[in-house]
C-alpha cells in the first residue's frame, strides 16, 4: 500500500493521532524462529518489498524513502544459505559508494529508453516494487525497480555475482507516462515491463480528489505495458499526453492497483485493487484462469505467485493501524494477514493473521524454499516465516 501524503487539518489529525499513539520499542529480533511462528530479522529501514533471486542466493529488499524524510532510499540484499537460513548481516548495494558512482552511467551501454541517460541522484532516490528477470547469457541478472523522487520511472540494473560478493549497477531507466505514478513492477523475459499505475497523482489537491475517488471504489489506474525497441519517451511530465512506449491494459483499470504478478508463462495476470479489497485474475493468453474478482477481507498489497500455483497477498487489516503508522505512530502495529488465493478455483483462504506487534504493515512476501519472508512499508525489520 502506498504512503499518501495529506494536507491541512488532515495532517493536523493525524499528527495528533500518532503521537498519542506511539508504541514501546520493540525486542530483538529473531532471524530463525520455531517453525509455525513469526520472526525477524533486523537492520533494514522502511523495506516495503522483497524478491527471492535464487541465482544470486539474494534476498533483494527495496528500503522506501517516505515524504518529508531528507536522506535517499535504498536497494539491499540478505544473503541466504541453501535452506533459505540468513548467512551474513543486510548490506546495501545501491546507490553506491561516491567513489563507484563516478562515471557509471557513462561507462555501460544503457538499456531502456535512450533518453534516459544518468541514474538517479542518491539524495532523492525513492524504490518501491522491484522485480528481477532470468539472468542473461553474460550471467547479469537485470533488476527492475519502481522509482519516485527525482523522476518518476522504473529505474534498471544489473546485478552480478551472488552472496557477498554480488554488486548492482545502474542502467538506465524508462520514464512513465505522465499521469501515471508507478507501484509495483514486473520484469519479462523478453525485456517486457509492467507496472501498476496507482493514481495519477498523489500531492495536491489533484492527489486528494483520486485518494478520495479510489477509497469510494472509483477507478484511478491501470497496467501499464512498455516494450523494448519502441519510440523513446519524454523525461519531462509537463506534458499530459502519454509517454510513447507504454500502453494501457482497460481489462486492469480499477481503484489503487498495487501489486502485480504475471504466472510462470504469462498466462495470467494478478492484480491487488487495493481500495476494492480484491485481487483480480485476468487472462492474458490462452491457457490463462478465467477472469475474476476475488475479495481478500482487507486491503491488498504485493503479490507473489506460489511454488503451490497460487497467488500469496499480504493483506492490510485495519485502515486506522496503517494511517497511524504512516503518519509517526512507530513502531509500526499494523495489522495484517497472509491469504493465499486459487486462481482457477477463484477462492481465497487465510494462511495466517498477525496483530503486528512484531513486524506491521507487511507488503510484500517472498518464498525461499520452505520460509516465506515479508516486507513492510514502516518497520526496521523484514518478517520470517518458517512452514512447520
Amino acid at each position: 500500500m502506498r504512503p499518501r501524503r495529506s494536507t491541512g487539518l488532515v495532517s493536523l489529525l493525524a499528527g495528533a493521532l500518532a503521537a498519542a499513539c506511539g508504541g514501546e520499542p520493540r525486542g530483538p529480533c529473531e532471524p530463525t524462529p520455531p517453525p509455525g511462528e513469526l520472526g525477524s530479522i533486523c537492520g533494514f529501514e522502511n523495506p516495503e518489498d522483497v524478491a527471492w533471486v535464487p541465482a544470486a542466493g539474494l534476498l533483494l529488499v527495496s528500503q522506501m524513502r517516505h515524504t518529508g524524510e531528507g536522506a535517499g532510499g535504498s536497494l539491499a540484499a540478505l544473503a541466504l544459505g541453501l535452506a533459505g537460513e540468513p548467512i551474513a548481516p543486510p548490506r546495501r548495494l545501491w546507490p553506491p559508494a561516491p567513489a563507484a558512482a563516478a562515471g557509471e552511467a557513462s561507462t555501460h551501454a544503457l538499456v531502456g529508453d535512450p533518453g534516459c541517460t544518468h541514474p538517479p541522484q542518491a539524495a532523492r532516490f525513492a524504490p518501491h516494487g522491484l522485480a528481477a528477470g532470468a539472468p542473461g547469457p553474460d550471467g547479469a541478472i537485470p533488476i527492475a525497480v519502481v522509482g519516485h523522487g527525482e523522476r518518476e520511472a522504473v529505474e534498471l540494473f544489473a546485478l552480478r555475482g551472488a552472496g557477498e560478493t554480488a554488486a548492482l549497477r545502474w542502467t538506465g531507466c524508462v520514464p512513465l507516462p505522465a499521469n501515471a505514478v508507478g507501484d509495483d513492477v514486473w520484469l519479462a523475459a523478453d525485456g517486457e515491463i509492467w507496472v501498476t499505475n496507482y493514481q495519477p497523482a498523489l500531492t495536491g489537491l489533484r492527489g486528494l480528489y483520486y485518494t478520495v475517488a479510489g477509497g469510494l471504489g472509483l477507478p484511478t489506474g491501470e497496467v501499464l505495458r512498455w516494450r523494448p525497441g519502441g519510440a523513446p519517451a519524454s523525461l519531462s511530465r509537463a506534458s499530459s499526453a502519454p509517454a510513447i512506449g507504454w500502453e494501457a491494459d482497460p481489462n486492469t483499470r480499477g481503484p489503487n492497483p498495487n501489486g502485480l504478478v504475471l504466472a510462470p508463462g504469462g498466462a495470467t495476470l494478478g492484480v491487488a485493487f487495493t481500495s476494492a479489497r480484491a485481487v483480480a485474475i485476468r487472462p492474458l493468453a490462452p491457457g490463462g484462469d478465467a477472469a475474476r474478482d476475488i475479495g481478500v477481507g482487507g486491503y491488498p498489497d504485493g503479490l507473489l505467485w506460489s511454488s503451490r500455483a497460487t497467488l500469496l497477498v499480504p493483506v492490510h487489516t485495519s485502515a486506522l493501524g496503517f494511517l497511524r503508522c504512516r503518519f509517526g505512530a512507530l513502531p509500526c502495529t499494523s495489522p495484517w494477514k497472509l491469504m493465499e488465493i486459487d486462481p482457477t478455483r477463484g477462492v481465497a483462504s487465510e494462511r495466517f493473521a498477525h496483530d503486528g506487534s512484531r513486524i506491521g504493515a507487511v507488503s510484500s512476501v517472498a518464498e525461499v524454499g520452505n520460509r516465506l519472508y515479508f516486507g513492510s512499508v514502516f518497520d526496521d525489520r523484514i518478517g520470517v516465516w518458517i512452514e512447520p
